[in-house]
């Protein structure tokens, strides 16, 4: 069975190793970083890093991207 997912949730394209607090958050250091995208209602694309640790989760700073960039990392997200 093949899921759907959809540009305007948000969507896993990457997963590293904690690198860095990027959320501020000590209580969800020391897991993974997922990279996520989205497309906005309006159209735009956004990218976050949510930094998980198995039992607490917290998010970066949500940032702009371009139309090229958000386009390449859902195509990667549809495949992950």
């Amino acid at each position: 069975m093949t899921t759907k997912i959809k540009a305007t949730h948000w969507n896993t394209y990457h997963l590293t190793g904690y690198t860095r607090d990027v959320a501020n958050d000590q209580a969800s250091a020391g897991g993974v970083h997922l990279h996520q995208v989205r497309r906005t209602r309006g159209g735009h694309w956004q990218a976050r890093i949510c930094q998980s640790n198995g039992r607490h989760r917290a998010y970066g700073p949500v940032e702009s991207i371009t139309e090229a960039e958000g386009l390449a990392y859902f195509a990667r997200a549809e495949s992950y």
